[in-house]
């Protein structure tokens, strides 16, 4: 058993910026500001290799948790460090001597700091440590939040797997021919034993009411101790068996599924 973590996209502070408040610099230039914030991971935009995203908040905040979404960096961590004045200032910024790292991982990466930084309105991705395969560097989303829900208890189980989605077209002849049409997605089912079903259900109608169901995406993160992080939407609803002759609650079962990452590019 383990505990489970999640991050919502109602905790995302970069979901409430505005355009005029991200501004990409360096080789990553082209790269178009409003993409960091679409909710769709597939919608992915493009680069050149390097550069950093400089995001200027309302106010001083300090977020713990960020996370890189279907990039294709096959290599190298992403640095993420602060600034006392404002980008734009005379002289250029000045560097608070904070910073840290999210640490590489494929496709999706995600750093929680053990220690918060201070906070500032003037924070920067650094992307100029990372190396890709292809000649562009391609990032679905990113999100930043000052931390993530745990769950009260822990899950007894979780079953996982992996699907593809494609089209198969055949010939009269028998001949098949199958069209890929996105990578590979994680399903996840999570159950909880008879001693833990009621201490997890005020946590599970909670995350539920986060993303109304399904409607909404958000980051599943089985074990904060390590790297892996999944861009999941969950089953529209759940259920469980209440016995009252024996006073206690059976069968709780939630179920998610990975988002579609678009076109094929990277696979890990």
């Amino acid at each position: 058993m383990t505990n489970l973590t999640y991050f919502t996209l109602a905790d995302d502070l970069i979901e409430a910026l505005a355009a005029s408040a991200i501004t990409i610099t360096g080789p990553i230039a082209d790269y178009p500001a409003s993409n960091i914030r679409t909710i769709e991971m597939g919608e992915t935009a493009r680069g050149a290799i390097g550069g950093k995203i400089q995001i200027t908040f309302p106010a001083g905040v300090s977020p713990r948790f960020w996370a890189l979404l279907n990039h294709n960096i096959y290599a190298g961590d992403v640095t993420i460090r602060t600034y006392t004045t404002a980008f734009d200032s005379s002289g250029g910024p000045t560097p608070s001597g904070e910073s840290r790292v999210i640490p590489w991982r494929a496709l999706d990466m995600k750093s929680y700091f053990a220690a918060p930084m201070s906070a500032q309105r003037y924070w920067e991705i650094d992307f100029n440590g990372c190396y890709c395969n292809d000649s562009f560097l391609e990032i679905g989303k990113v999100v930043a939040g000052l931390g993530i829900h745990t769950f009260l208890d822990d899950f007894s189980d979780l079953q996982t797997g992996v699907d593809y989605r494609n089209i198969y077209n055949e010939t009269q002849g028998g001949v098949c021919y199958a069209h890929k049409l996105e990578q590979r997605r994680r399903n996840f089912s999570l159950s909880w034993n008879a001693s833990l079903v009621a201490h997890a259900i005020p946590d599970i109608l909670e995350l539920l009411e986060f993303t109304r169901g399904g409607a909404y995406p958000f980051i599943l993160i089985p074990n904060n101790d390590t790297v892996d992080l999944y861009y999941v939407r969950s089953s529209d609803s759940a259920s469980w068996k209440e016995q009252y002759a024996r006073a206690f609650l059976t069968g709780l079962t939630l179920e998610f599924r990975e988002l579609s990452r678009g076109r094929i590019q990277v696979e890990a």
